[in-house]
């Protein structure tokens, strides 16, 4: 009988609000500055870059090692029912972590790192990772031991694999088309301090970005042909990563040398392949919607468009099929290989097919005639299947008047919100590439729905842009490589 604790601490997060004291434990006005003297709790002051002025928020930044020492307390003081003669703290895995960097601007709060909470730069996410376990050979339970560093690349998305190897729980199938972890790897053998690799890490900045959707990519050690770039680097794409699938390299770090991001490289003629290098990588993995999906595009993207915001050179432009009234069945010839790709296409309004001819094209995309606006609103929905396996890499939104939102579901799977562009980011434009669909059987329906997600979430009104997909061998291997 296990047991698990998902303790989401207050602190110090605002507003502050210390207690007086937590199990006869003093903590307001109890917090210190590092030489151990104290400053009035209350009073504020004035701070400079190396003291700065306590006040409520060190208090309440030492709540929260009040509450952490009760708890680990807890587990050292207690046998575990389990193991006779052992605390539970053995076989007990501890994680202290955050979400994010600091609020607060100042160079106190985020260290050598450059910005804050919300950033893409080191400070809006580097945070700290501190595991114990003894019994599973990490760390050693004992508090008055040093502790292991690892500059291991690794993030929050990684427990979901790692407690799969712990647990000894089978992977999700991608191939049949299984949802679940598909950006996440396995950290054990970082957390044993062993030395271990994984895919890319993408975050997005919603601070200082003018388009908030810009991104930016981590990756160490990266290898172009022959040659291995020793560091840890970090490249910054413009907003046409997620808005539009193409990579725009505008910044270059390696953190190594330069932790606090002062010297960006991207003109660096010596560079010049690395930055090459990382944006065909950004791009094949942003666009999969997730890394071990990376490993069953074994054929050509197929791009279907309806768009001209979204079309390229080497895309199949539908406008005019979907003009005409045979649009519900369509043959997509793959003449490279011989071969062809037939889809079936179907619109939805409040679960009532609606004849072929609601189809709307503009420049935008395609929308259905008869809801508030000639877009997918109103309860509409749009639904696809193809006569083989393939592979979504990409759907292609244009979000109506900014808003995006609605559901997706394939098959008879869980539906999930369409977020291209979350609203708390850019409640201006939405629109975007949605990439974490997945594998699509066949035969199986892929719908896109403007209804909002169980009821709660936003709803959508936009058009279909372009759709992105790859056809899947019927022979594709296991992932490890077989």
């Amino acid at each position: 009988k296990p047991f698990f604790l998902y303790y989401a601490s207050n602190s110090n997060h605002s507003p502050y609000t210390p207690d007086l004291a937590i199990g006869g434990k003093p903590v307001r006005d109890a917090s210190r500055n590092v030489n151990g003297n104290a400053l009035p709790a209350w009073k504020k002051p004035k701070a400079t870059s190396s003291t700065p002025a306590k006040d409520a928020r060190h208090d309440f930044i030492y709540e929260n090692d009040v509450v952490l020492g009760r708890l680990m307390d807890h587990l050292q003081n207690t046998d575990d029912p389990r193991r006779p003669g052992h605390p539970l703290i053995d076989n007990t895995i501890v994680i202290f972590t955050s979400d994010n960097g600091a609020e607060r601007k100042a160079d106190y709060a985020t260290g050598p790192f450059r910005s804050n909470k919300g950033s893409a730069y080191e400070g809006g996410h580097r945070v700290p990772l501190m595991i114990s376990w003894p019994a599973g050979d990490v760390g050693d339970g004992n508090d008055s031991t040093p502790g292991r560093s690892s500059q291991q690349l690794i993030a929050l998305q990684d427990m979901f694999a790692t407690f799969g190897e712990i647990t000894e729980t089978p992977t999700p199938d991608w191939r049949n088309g299984d949802k679940g972890g598909e950006d996440s790897t396995s950290m054990l053998a970082a957390w044993r301090g062993e030395k271990t690799t994984r895919s890319p890490l993408f975050h997005n900045d919603h601070n200082e970005a003018k388009d908030k959707a810009t991104m930016a990519m981590r990756i160490d050690d990266p290898s172009v042909l022959s040659k291995t770039y020793e560091g840890q680097w970090k490249i910054l794409f413009d907003a046409s990563l997620i808005r539009h699938g193409q990579a725009n390299p505008i910044e270059l770090y390696n953190l190594t040398v330069d932790p606090g991001e002062k010297k960006n490289q991207i003109d660096n003629w010596t560079l010049k392949p690395l930055v090459s290098h990382l944006s065909s990588v950004a791009k094949r993995h942003r666009l999969l919607g997730g890394h071990q999906l990376a490993s069953l595009s074994v054929k050509k993207a197929i791009r279907l468009t309806w768009s001209r915001e979204f079309n390229t050179k080497s895309a199949i432009d539908m406008r005019k099929q979907f003009s005409s009234e045979n649009s519900g069945k369509i043959t997509i010839d793959l003449s490279e290989e011989n071969n062809s790709l037939e889809m079936l296409f179907s619109a939805v309004r409040a679960s009532t097919p609606i004849d072929i001819k609601a189809f709307d094209v503009n420049d935008r995309g395609l929308g259905i005639i008869g809801g508030r606006v000639k877009q997918v609103d109103d309860e509409e929905s749009l639904t696809i299947s193809f006569d083989q396996d393939v592979l979504i890499e990409s759907v292609a939104i244009a979000a109506g008047n900014g808003n995006a939102g609605g559901v997706y579901q394939v098959g008879d799977k869980a539906p999930l919100a369409i977020y291209c562009i979350d609203d708390d980011i850019d409640y201006n434009d939405q629109s975007g590439i949605l990439s974490d669909i997945g594998v699509l059987k066949a035969g199986e329906a892929l719908t896109l729905s403007s209804s909002p997600h169980y009821g709660v979430e936003a709803s959508g009104r936009w058009r279909l842009g372009a759709m992105t997909l790859r056809v899947l061998e019927s022979d594709v291997r296991e992932l490890s490589g077989e």
